[in-house]
């Protein structure tokens, strides 16, 4: 199951979201949020691609990006305690492919609860997919590396990512990765 889950929303719900979600477009590398923001709007990409990220130090404090997730067409793009929570957000977003994305706004979401009581579920929905993508790669970087690698080449598209995303999520190498790739396409 895949969260939020679309079929289980009225038509009247889901066609009134549509009517209050406006259209952004955005090019390659734009970072829609930054450590310290405080995420006010949810982005629906139409099509697009998009990676949240943090920053790690390692013994010699150098700071290398970590992957938390990828989002692609059809998902949605929340820091969620920060937009539920309106606490400062913890993280970049950064979309990594030219995107269209339709935009809900928090007053807009609240105005929607009065409305719809099923509202609500939406929103629980947008922060269990969140859990979802979290758990994941937990169980990912539970997998030995060659199959960690294998199990998300099945699941996602890998083209559309640049290897030092895919290592950094996968938590490998970079020699590691190559060796991994050269073996299976041989």
């Amino acid at each position: 199951m895949v969260y939020p889950n679309q079929s289980r929303y009225s038509d009247h719900f889901t066609k009134y979201l549509w009517s209050i979600a406006y259209p952004e477009y955005y090019s390659k590398d734009t970072v829609l949020l930054r450590p310290s923001d405080v995420n006010n709007r949810i982005w629906y990409i139409r099509s697009g691609l998009a990676k949240i990220f943090h920053f790690s130090e390692d013994h010699r404090m150098n700071k290398r990006p970590v992957i938390d997730c990828f989002l692609a067409d059809g998902d949605f793009i929340c820091a969620v305690d920060s937009f539920f929570g309106k606490e400062p957000n913890r993280h970049y977003v950064q979309l990594l492919a030219d995107s269209s994305l339709s935009v809900i706004t928090y007053a807009q979401l609240e105005a929607t609860r009065k409305l719809f009581p099923e509202t609500t579920q939406f929103e629980r929905e947008i922060i269990l997919g969140f859990k979802q993508r979290s758990d994941f790669r937990s169980y990912l970087l539970s997998l030995p590396a060659q199959l960690r690698d294998e199990t998300f080449s099945r699941l996602f598209d890998t083209s559309r990512l640049q290897q030092q995303d895919i290592v950094s999520y996968l938590n490998v190498s970079r020699s590691h990765y190559s060796r991994t790739r050269s073996a299976r396409s041989s």
